[in-house]
């Protein structure tokens, strides 16, 4: 399955990149694209047991212009690998088309339908679309809050160790894809106006310190 790599901690044998051709500079998700040749060309992407000291965003606008260019950058390579030889896209096979496909043409466009369903009045129970989408919205709904309650108790080790801020994040955690549908409506904007513009994420602001991920 094509992996689309990570912003940190990714170690490649500088032979492998000679001959792929480095990376595309003018792709702010340079990681996706690269991940994507990697496949294509033949080489396998596995996961060490290692650290990463990688820190995540903790404000609202270095989220919102981190994950804006995250779905801009994913836009960037989902039209390369498109405009790619017909031959190539095929000879992946189904399966990693589809993945392909899921992961990174589909995820930036998802959360651009959301207001245009309620704005269009697409979502009308009596009809079997949205019948369909209402269903599909609350399936998408319970799937998120069992994959964060299961990251919550994993994180705690056991859920009752959850401490009340953690239930509060896990019952407001559906307003996370309001941040989303703005971060990808910055992402189309600025694929118009300024396709190549790099907005660097701040690191060293958290008072956390010390603390290592694996």
């Amino acid at each position: 399955m094509p992996i689309t790599l990570g912003g940190t901690s990714n170690h490649c044998q500088v032979k492998m990149l000679k001959s792929l051709g480095y990376w595309d500079a003018y792709n702010v998700t340079e990681d996706a694209d690269l991940g994507l040749r990697i496949y294509i060309a033949g080489f396998k992407t596995a996961v060490i047991d290692s650290y990463t000291y990688g820190e995540a965003v903790i404000d609202c606008k270095g989220w919102l212009h981190q994950r804006s260019r995250w779905i801009k950058g994913f836009i960037q390579t989902s039209y390369v690998f498109m405009s790619y030889n017909k031959n190539i896209r095929s000879n992946l096979g189904l399966w990693p088309n589809i993945c392909i496909c899921i992961f990174i043409l589909f995820s930036p466009f998802m959360f651009l339908f959301i207001p245009l369903w309620f704005i269009s009045g697409i979502i009308d129970s009596e009809s079997i679309l949205g019948t369909i989408l209402w269903y599909n919205m609350l399936f998408s709904l319970a799937y998120m809050h069992v994959m964060s309650w299961i990251a919550l108790c994993k994180i705690n080790e056991h859920w009752s160790n959850l401490k009340l801020q953690d239930i509060v994040c896990f019952i407001i955690w559906p307003l996370y894809s309001i941040l989303h549908v703005i971060a990808s409506y910055k992402a189309i904007f600025e694929l118009c106006v300024k396709p190549f513009k790099w907005n660097k994420t701040k690191h060293g602001v958290s008072r956390i310190k010390n603390i290592t991920l694996n």
